[in-house]
């Protein structure tokens, strides 16, 4: 009795029934999806198209009436809606093996991404019973599904989004670095849009027969709300097409080889001089370093004003990527020199050298990431604090290096930290590049075949890169450095990373609009969610900071800096922070020990700059004590606090001459205010200043002051005194050496050059 109970739930249940559930529980076991959230829901809405509407189609006869078609559909959604709620259960129930941070907001999201896929669902099962009431509406079914996905993929493929919503599997993340997703007001528009279409379809079936005046006013309703939502996508955040975009920015200028939007509003004319400049320079830089051929058309670049405006228009706010295929470039531009142009022009000028149509490197149909991203790193080659080699060495050293042979296919890549990916695979294609030359180097981006290039596999090539890396001398400090700088996880692997990722901007958004007590509530609940880990602690003691519990902000950082798991360079962090909080109070011996400890710990020329800098202004605190007051003022300032502090800087240099307030006031104005006093300001800091450090620091701040301006001879003397001192490998270095480039190709901007030549 019992065996024939099962087999006749199992008949009910039908092979896409144990196929969904199947799903379901391997899910619970996968990262991402094993949390009730966007990558469980997005699957859940997917199962529900390709499993619950065969099923239905399969029993079309016990819900199908052709007399009640409105009630049909009803009687379809039913048994998909009830699968849904089960599954999200089951999910919800995982929460107590596996750490689910906010249920409420996952299940908001599962109700817009998964559960509302049942009407549609059940409208194309019920669309294709009634076009074809045999087994041909399996086929109608699958053709509907099939071309929407192909309008989907086009719409991805040739316009600038990486998100993407479609009615038959919800909505689509580009990007895994952006892991705080779009907000659920959007998701509840698009399913307003969903069920619009879907009532429509069900209403033009209900006219094809029988039908009451009420049936054409429902159709009527359902297919102009579908249209006028559908005319609105734009404005509802559902689908932003180029022309939106276009349109969104403003601004268009054309150069010798690039086609560039821009934010009207965000860039006068000499940013867009300076812009402009910086694409054509480095066009040539990479033409040069490469050996490509400049492509037979213009290049297009859309430069956003800043992330927020990134994310509303092309779904990614952190994330700058270039779709090679289409020769486009989505950037966030940091001011002239800017490394990111660099690393993603790199990808576009590469397209032509790759042997097929994406104009990405391949090998058996898969992307080689190592070699596609490794590529523009090690062209883009920017230095923080030490240059990739170094970063990289110090990553085998530490024993987290990932085999080069891993670091080409994408689930290698994409699997680890992007930190630790990116500086590896730079480092390794620079290597090759300096090496063995570029002619090899375009022939595996080509042929995707190591052997046929190079006469080795990855890991003969890799045995001699790490032979390359063993010479670089590294302190143990550089070791501690790095450790604290590359042990971070990937999206796979961090606690509630979408939930997390969510509270921390949501935190920001609100201190930015006053909203003091909210973002502390979300502080606090990131502190529970993930109570252990150093680097949020230090993140959030940074946000109470800015919210006012001081008080609150040094238990955090005093923990961290306690805590036997942190690096010397965190225990470094989190003490500087405790002595500006104490100096903050007044308590100037307490933040003078603080600061002198923190400075023992800290590696690296930035870190230990910011530390002299607050020793020396407390130690001439009696001798200049409103000059202390103001360096402490500036340090601590943000927003419309910093240009207060920046006049008060002023006022105290004049009054004590403090060498630590010329310095701080000479590094901001040259990056803000080309003047003539300006100049006179830096050349007397520059004078009179004794540290090394910020001498180097103040020097590179004067020569990008030069290039910006438009001085090419001044910023070219500048940067050749900063070539000939810089340490090889350091951020000095690797700086001056791209200037230097400039220099000599004499691809520095002109910025008294008529305007005409720009547009």
């Amino acid at each position: 009795m019992r065996s024939e109970a099962l087999r006749s739930a199992a008949g009910r249940l039908g092979l896409p029934g144990w196929g969904a559930l199947v799903a379901v529980v391997a899910a619970q076991f996968v990262p991402l999806t094993q949390l009730l959230g966007y990558e469980f829901s997005t699957l859940c809405g997917v199962l529900t198209i390709w499993l619950g509407v065969p099923w239905l189609i399969a029993r079309r006869a016990q819900w199908w009436d052709d007399e009640r078609v409105w009630r049909s559909w009803f009687a379809a959604m039913r048994p998909l809606a009830l699968a849904l709620l089960a599954a999200g259960a089951v999910s919800a129930l995982n929460a107590l093996r596996v750490q689910n941070c906010d249920l409420a907001a996952g299940g908001w999201i599962y109700l817009w991404l998964a559960m509302a896929a049942a009407p549609s669902a059940a409208a194309l099962a019920l669309v294709s019973v009634a076009a074809r009431p045999g087994r041909s509406a399996y086929a109608v079914a699958l053709t509907v599904v099939a071309v929407s996905y192909a309008a989907t993929l086009l719409f991805l493929a040739t316009q600038p989004a990486i998100t993407a919503y479609n009615g038959f599997f919800g909505y689509f993340a580009g990007s895994i670095y952006d892991e705080a997703l779009q907000p659920v007001t959007t998701h509840a528009w698009f399913r307003a849009y969903t069920l619009s279409a879907a009532s429509a379809a069900v209403g033009f079936v209900v006219l094809r027969g029988a039908h009451r005046v009420q049936d054409r006013a429902l159709f009527a309703l359902a297919a102009a709300s579908a249209m006028t939502l559908f005319a609105y996508r734009g404005e509802l955040g559902l689908e932003r097409d180029r022309a939106y975009v276009e349109r969104a920015l403003g601004g268009r200028m054309e150069t010798a080889h690039f086609e560039i939007f821009f934010d009207a509003g965000a860039f006068d004319e000499r940013a867009r001089k300076l812009l402009a400049s910086d694409h054509e320079a480095r066009f040539e830089e990479v033409r040069r370093m490469l050996g490509v051929e400049a492509p037979r058309q213009k290049l297009r670049s859309f430069v956003y004003a800043n992330r927020e405006q990134k994310g509303a228009l092309m779904g990614a706010r952190n994330t700058l990527f270039a779709k090679v295929w289409l020769g486009e470039m989505q950037l966030l531009w940091g001011g002239l020199g800017d490394g990111m142009l660099a690393h993603e022009l790199t990808h576009l000028m590469l397209a032509q050298s790759a042997g097929n149509w994406t104009g990405l490197p391949t090998r058996f149909g898969l992307p080689l990431n190592g070699v596609l991203e490794g590529a523009a790193n090690a062209v883009e080659w920017s230095a923080e604090e030490r240059d990739d080699h170094a970063w990289s060495a110090a990553i085998v050293r530490l024993g987290k290096g990932v085999p080069v042979a891993e670091l080409m296919t994408p689930t290698g890549f994409w699997s680890r930290s992007g930190d630790t990916v990116y500086t590896l695979s730079g480092s390794f294609n620079r290597w090759l590049i300096e090496t063995r030359g570029s002619p090899r180097f375009l022939e595996v981006y080509r042929s995707g075949d190591p052997v046929a290039a190079y006469g080795a596999d990855w890991a003969a090539l890799e045995t001699g890169w790490r032979a390359f890396l063993s010479a670089y001398p590294l302190t143990a400090e550089e070791l501690d450095a790095a450790s604290f700088r590359f042990d971070r996880p990937s999206v796979f692997e961090k606690r509630c990373a979408r939930t997390i990722a969510s509270r921390f901007e949501e935190a920001s958004s609100n201190l930015t609009q006053g909203s003091v007590a909210a973002a502390t509530n979300c502080l606090e609940q990131i502190l529970a969610d993930d109570p252990s880990n150093l680097l949020y602690k230090m993140r959030v003691a940074g946000l109470l900071r800015r919210a006012g519990a001081e008080q609150r902000a040094e238990a955090l950082v005093l923990e961290v800096a306690e805590d036997g798991r942190a690096t010397r360079a965190q225990r470094g962090e989190a003490k500087r922070t405790a002595g500006d909080l104490a100096w903050a109070r007044g308590e100037t011996v307490a933040a003078q020990h603080l600061f002198a400890e923190a400075l023992a710990l800290t590696p690296g020329s930035g870190g230990q700059r910011a530390l002299g800098v607050r020793l020396q202004a407390i130690a001439e605190a009696k001798e200049r004590p409103r000059a202390a007051e103001a360096i402490r003022r500036y340090l601590g300032a943000e927003g419309p606090a910093l240009a207060v502090s920046v006049a008060e800087l002023e006022e105290a240099l004049e009054a004590e001459g403090s060498q630590v307030a010329r310095y701080l006031l000479a590094v901001r104005l040259l990056q803000l205010d080309p003047s003539s006093a300006t100049e006179r300001l830096a050349e007397s800091a520059l004078a009179t200043e004794r540290d090394g450090a910020r001498l180097a620091y103040l020097l590179r701040a004067q020569g990008r002051y030069f290039a910006r301006k438009g001085a090419a001879k001044e910023a070219c003397e500048v940067w050749k005194r900063v070539a000939s001192s810089a340490p090889p490998g350091s951020e000095g270095a690797v700086e001056a050496a791209m200037w230097m480039g400039r220099c000599e190709a004499g691809t520095l901007p002109n910025l008294d050059a008529p305007a005409g030549e720009w547009e």
